[in-house]
């Protein structure tokens, strides 16, 4: 990929899979029902069980956090009894940074107690990442196992598919919450929908230029102007958002 070519974030492109997924998501009525899909996208990838933390993105003691987990509920139970969530090295990490963190003994050192319990809980391998948007909503997803500790190969080969989850998690459910009536409506100009839709099929900006006989310049532009509007910072949640929001139907 040329210079031109690498824009705003990282790929997008949509499996047959992922496509599907977002057609159920958009068809849900119910945050319940989002998330059962979201855990089974989870599931598919081989965890067994998935956690998204929705909260403002200021430390989670100011904050009133939505939960929804598939993990044991005597674990959840637990977690709520005894306030792990305004301790959890995850969820603080998740508030300050986007980037993907591994679970390990490193990670809950301060805090050795709740990583114990988490094991005996079968919550032994975890995986956590966050997306915080521009309105101060950040939502944070983990998955989990108990068996099979995450390989750094494993990690590369679902990173899209990873990412693609957490997004779905924060757009999805991020829209089941009261919105501020005073902001206003998203509107795309047309080129921006073409742009988005061929972003969607995992095509880079040197590619969208040449057929639309622009340069890559011109591409990355309209990249820009869509991630200001859909207040995003990456491709892959530019496009979730886009979708759900039926922006490009």
């Amino acid at each position: 990929m040329g210079q031109g070519g690498q824009g705003v974030g990282g790929e997008a492109g949509l499996e047959p899979g992922r496509a599907r997924r977002i057609s159920a998501i958009q068809a849900a009525q119910r945050p319940s029902r989002i998330f059962e899909l979201i855990d089974d996208a989870a599931r598919q990838m081989g965890f067994d069980h998935c956690a998204v933390v929705m909260c403002d993105a200021w430390p989670v003691t100011r904050s009133k956090p939505r939960q929804f987990s598939s993990q044991p509920l005597p674990w959840q139970l637990r977690y709520a009894q005894a306030g792990y969530i305004h301790i959890d090295p995850t969820v603080r990490h998740g508030l300050r940074s986007e980037a993907p963190v591994v679970w390990s003994d490193k990670l809950f050192a301060q805090v050795l107690q709740l990583r114990r319990e988490a094991q005996e809980a079968g919550l032994r391998h975890g995986w956590t990442q966050s997306s915080l948007d521009f309105v101060g909503v950040g939502s944070i997803v983990s998955l989990t196992r108990s068996a099979d500790p995450l390989t750094a190969s494993e990690l590369q080969h679902k990173r899209a598919s990873l990412r693609f989850v957490v997004e779905v998690a924060h757009m999805a459910l991020g829209t089941t919450q009261p919105q501020p009536t005073t902001r206003p409506p998203i509107a795309l100009t047309d080129r921006e929908k073409d742009v988005l839709r061929w972003t969607a099929d995992g095509k880079t900006a040197d590619d969208i230029a040449a057929r639309f006989k622009v340069s890559a310049n011109t591409i990355n532009f309209h990249l820009k102007n869509c991630a200001a509007k859909l207040q995003t910072s990456n491709k892959t949640s530019m496009v979730v958002r886009a979708l759900l929001l039926h922006l490009l139907d």
